[in-house]
């Protein structure tokens, strides 16, 4: 008995390295960036991708040779976070992907750090106030008697070892009463009364006690303990309690985190702050906030990222010349720039060109002048038909043409003749003449009828004037004498310029 057998399974191995990613996708954190590569074929589970970087410089090319020359091996792995970068700046990162049998070639990452300053505020926030610094800063002061001065100078070291910890602290408070500092020793009892230093009763006079108490704090403290985490603090802070209602301003300095992340931090916790600049007999504020507001005097900032800005006279580039160099835009929107590239619609009311202007199609509403065209322009003017009965006098037709510009033209000047002429073989004659230029020209052919009477003819006559200049031109189209009953039908003018050129033979 040999037992039953199952059917054929096909198994496909592929057993080589693998191909370069096709994509990576570039995710945005906190100062920070992840990239995350994409293969088209399915990777097996020793596949993963090798990350390098050159920072924010980008290297020549990604072939391997360079990328393993001039950049840096950041490591490996299906994912790669790279965190305390710098907010609008980009890096170029390098991935493959590599596995049991080999890598393959590198694909250039353009990875840019960047949330705009709405995004990025509230994040630095929650940072900030995470820290151990701001929970120094924002502490109330608590427990410090009246009119007491004291020193306190305690190192404790616990018995594990574990905690090695050094506060030094001063403390003052003075009492006010009706906004009048009062003598060192004057206390409050429960009831609200005012108490002296000899413990007698402060006569009020029945009126109500208003107290306001101000405490000014300084605090050193340096915490250590066996895992490596530092929290080191240095602050001053004032106190005002008036009414039960306390309001803390201080500055605090610290450092803390563990192993090689440290982070030092220096906040301010005050309604406003501000930066003077000593001069010989006064001091210029160089630097102010004010509610919640940032005031700078004059600034140099050598890499800016604005989210919204109001400009009060103008912004101008620092190689601005007028009518030569740089770029200025006032608030007015008056604006000059040397080069400009737009890409959408632009409105205008006016304008004036020096150069070129390329566009692939476009409509003009209004009056266009140009000294030449590439490509042919063609006016044409048709003037009414005209009649004669009798043969015996000359018909004349006149079309003027006024032109916008004295630029060079082509005339051409055609109608159709039509008339019973006196004997066979007359042929129909004409006049055209172009400011002062004449040509004559002739059309039809006659026959007479069974009965010896003249049949009606008819033709068309045309005459080509070059090289005219003149911005008006008068043509005169003169159908002469010799036939009865004769129509000048459709007397037409056309009027032509281009820039092309032509060959006869």
């Amino acid at each position: 008995y040999t037992g039953a057998t199952s059917p054929e399974a096909y198994l496909e191995f592929n057993i080589q390295a693998p191909s370069a990613p096709t994509s990576v996708e570039v995710t945005q954190g906190y100062f920070a960036v992840t990239l995350k590569p994409k293969s088209a074929d399915l990777a097996n589970v020793s596949t993963q991708y090798d990350f390098w970087t050159s920072g924010e410089t980008r290297l020549p090319s990604a072939a391997v040779d360079v990328v393993e020359k001039q950049a840096t091996r950041a490591g490996m792995g299906t994912t790669w976070t790279s965190e305390g970068l710098l907010n609008d700046h980009t890096y170029y990162w390098y991935v493959r992907a590599i596995n049991a049998f080999g890598s393959s070639a590198f694909i250039e990452v353009v990875a840019r750090c960047f949330t705009d300053a709405a995004g990025l505020i509230p994040q630095i926030d929650t940072e900030f106030k995470g820290t151990n610094t701001y929970k120094e800063l924002m502490a109330e002061i608590g427990n410090v008697s009246d009119g007491v001065k004291s020193y306190v100078d305690d190192q404790i070291e616990t018995s594990e070892g574990r905690l090695t910890q050094t506060i030094d602290t001063v403390q003052q408070s003075v009492v006010l009463v009706d906004g009048k500092v009062q003598e060192q020793g004057v206390t409050i009892n429960e009831q609200g009364q005012l108490i002296d230093a000899q413990g007698k009763l402060i006569e009020t006079n029945g009126q109500q006690i208003d107290v306001v108490k101000a405490t000014v704090q300084e605090v050193s403290k340096s915490v250590v303990d066996l895992e490596g985490n530092v929290n080191a603090q240095w602050g001053a802070k004032i106190q005002v309690d008036s009414k039960g209602q306390k309001y803390v301003a201080g500055i605090q300095l610290g450092m803390e985190g563990s192993g090689g992340a440290i982070q030092s931090y220096f906040m301010v916790n005050a309604n406003n702050f501000a930066i003077y600049n000593p001069t010989n007999s006064t001091a210029d504020l160089a630097f102010a906030v004010k509610n919640g507001q940032v005031f700078m005097k004059a600034t140099f900032i050598e890499n800016g990222s604005i989210d919204n800005a109001k400009i009060g006279n103008y912004i101008q580039s620092n190689n601005y010349v007028a009518g030569s160099a740089g770029w200025k835009l006032n608030k007015a929107g008056d604006a000059e720039f040397n080069n400009v590239t737009v890409r959408g619609i632009v409105y205008a009311n006016g304008g004036r060109f020096t150069g070129e202007i390329q566009a692939t199609s476009g409509k003009f509403k209004g009056t266009v002048e140009a000294t030449s065209f590439i490509g042919d322009v063609c006016n044409m003017g048709v003037a009414d038909d005209l009649y004669g009965e009798g043969g015996t006098y000359d018909m004349v037709r006149t079309i003027t043409y006024r032109d916008t510009a004295n630029t060079t033209k082509t005339i051409t000047v055609m109608a159709n003749l039509s008339g019973v002429p006196k004997y066979p073989g007359m042929l129909l004659g004409a006049e055209i003449t172009v400011n002062g230029v004449t040509k004559s020209a002739s059309a039809g052919t006659s026959v007479r009828d069974t009965e010896g009477g003249m049949l009606s003819t008819s033709g068309t006559v045309m005459a080509t004037f070059k090289g005219v200049t003149a911005a008006t031109v008068t043509a005169k189209i003169v159908f002469k004498e010799g036939a009865t009953h004769r129509w000048l039908r459709s007397p037409t003018m056309i009027v032509t310029r281009g820039s092309g050129s032509f060959t006869y033979s």
